[in-house]
């Protein structure tokens, strides 16, 4: 649906285990590109978090997937992250500063 509801889909890691966010990614572009969508795969999640607000000031950007979880899987490993919101308000702090 975001193909076809969004501007851009960022296609990022959520707990990608065993496997390869970026072929993750590229698995779930394939639906968005059905709906004719426009994406962009960013691996880092803090870091795709961080460029869909600074890219789309003026937008309604919905995060889904970790919310307020700490950590992130990796392999069979669960590394320590910063939550969802913690990742945005550090990107709107960074909004703030550019925009002055």
């Amino acid at each position: 649906m975001s193909g076809k509801n969004s501007a851009v889909t960022y296609l990022t890691a959520e707990d990608p285990g065993p496997e390869d966010t970026i072929d993750i990614c590229k698995e779930i572009a394939n639906y968005v590109e059905q709906e004719h969508g426009s994406y962009r795969i960013i691996a880092d999640r803090g870091e795709a978090i961080k460029e869909a607000i600074l890219q789309n000031p003026n937008s309604v950007i919905l995060i889904t997937g970790k919310g307020n979880e700490t950590r992130q899987k990796y392999g069979k490993e669960y590394l320590p992250c910063l939550t969802d919101t913690q990742y945005a308000l550090e990107a709107l702090e960074e909004y703030e500063k550019l925009a002055l």
